[in-house]
Parts: structure tokens; C-alpha cells; sequence
């Protein structure tokens, strides 16, 4: 899998800094909750000290080149895409929870998505039940299926609360959000790779979560409907 992680230098050293140029909103279709979304993106030139004054100046300033705007289209619907796919995962994992521990809704629906990604990390450590599933069957097993969840619901956040920047200089896109850790402002390299390998993970978590139900007899909503008409 490969995830979105904070880019490497030059970018947070001192003096190089990301000047903004240009915004402009673009409406894109969330294919998967088949909704319109207005969103923003930011064009941003980088100061990489390659003149005398410390500056490198955009290409065509505050511009999206004609032939990166469908790559940039592609990026938004995308980012839109892996939001949702965030959700979608925290409603599953949510119904599961319920399901197990049923004197416990109010308690549950008042914690974030990293808090019930725990409780269910919990689960798994001790409720040998679950161990027949096959991508929870050992040790190590179940051990990268917490890691991957906890590094899933961290991209997720990204994706969700992220803004898209397109910067000129070297045709890179970035997502910009608020480092949890430093509470600072930071850049993540995003491409299209780094997105499908997200929604590859989403499967991963949905098929886990999806056994996990089936052990307690949960029946999704879908699969209820498919099982009915056979």
C-alpha cells in the first residue's frame, strides 16, 4: 500500500515556503455518493532560492496549464472519492460496535473514528472468535490489520480536510492540512497512484469488517437485498 506522509525537504526548511497565487473553485461529481461538490484548489509557486533574491517564479503565474486541468479534475473527484470511502468505513465499523457491544450505543456514537478504530483493535486482541477469519488467522496478521486501519483513518482525515494546491514550478500536486502531531500547516504529495492504493485498503478494511459482522450475524443492508431476490 502506499500512503500519504508529510513531502521530504525542500519544502519545510527555512526560506522555502509555499506562496499562494491564485484560487479558483471547481465543481466536481462525487461518483460514489452521487452528489455535487464545490471545492477549492490553489495554485502556489515554491521559493527554492534559484535567483538572487531566493525566488523561482511559477511557469505562467497564478495559471493551471491547459493540459494538467484534467490530471487536477481527475485529483479532486478522486480526493472526493477517498473521503467517502473514509465514511462509509467509520458508518461499518460503527454498526459492528453496536452490534457488540449493544448496552454501549450512547458511549460509541459519541467517539471519533480513531477511538472506535481502538475498541475494535481491543476486539480483535482478545475475542479468539474472530481468529477463523483469513486475514485475521495469526498473530502478525491481526497485527497489520490494526496498523493499517489506524494509517487508513489518518489518510482519511487528510483526504476529508485537506485542500488541493497545484504548483507550477515542478507540475506537483499537493494536499495541504493541519499536522495533528505539530499543529502546523503541511504539505502531502498526492497522485492518482496514492489514491488507488487508498481505495485498494478500503476493500482490504471493508471485506475484514463485513467477516467480523457475518461472525455476529449481521447482515448488511445490500447484501440482505441480494440474499432476498436469489
Amino acid at each position: 500500500m502506499i500512503y500519504l506522509r508529510p513531502i521530504p525537504d525542500p519544502v519545510h526548511k527555512r526560506n522555502h515556503t509555499m506562496i499562494l497565487t491564485q484560487s479558483t473553485d471547481y465543481k466536481i461529481e462525487d461518483k460514489v455518493a452521487g452528489t455535487s461538490i464545490i471545492t477549492q484548489i490553489n495554485v502556489v509557486e515554491m521559493n527554492t532560492e534559484l535567483d538572487k533574491d531566493g525566488y523561482m517564479h511559477a511557469k505562467s503565474f497564478g495559471i493551471i496549464p491547459p493540459e494538467y486541468v484534467e490530471t487536477i479534475y481527475r485529483h479532486l473527484e478522486n480526493q472526493a472519492t477517498c473521503a467517502h470511502y473514509g465514511e462509509l468505513i467509520n458508518q461499518k465499523l460503527l454498526n459492528f460496535l453496536i452490534h457488540y457491544y449493544p448496552k454501549l450505543k450512547d458511549e460509541l456514537l459519541e467517539k471519533d473514528f480513531m477511538k472506535l478504530r481502538d475498541d475494535l483493535s481491543e476486539i480483535i486482541k482478545t475475542d479468539d472468535r474472530f481468529y477463523g477469519i483469513e486475514r485475521l488467522n495469526t498473530s502478525n496478521a491481526r497485527k497489520t490489520f490494526r496498523r493499517l486501519f489506524a494509517e487508513f483513518i489518518e489518510d482519511r482525515n487528510i483526504y476529508t480536510h485537506g485542500s488541493l494546491n497545484y504548483r507550477p514550478n515542478d507540475n506537483k500536486i499537493f494536499l495541504k492540512y493541519i499536522d495533528k502531531h505539530n499543529k502546523k500547516f503541511t504539505y502531502s504529495e498526492i497522485n492518482l497512484e496514492i489514491m488507488e492504493s487508498y481505495q485498494e485498503l478500503f476493500s482490504y478494511l471493508n471485506k475484514i469488517i463485513a467477516d467480523l459482522g457475518e461472525q455476529l450475524g449481521i447482515i448488511e443492508e445490500n447484501d440482505f437485498k441480494m440474499r432476498k431476490s436469489e
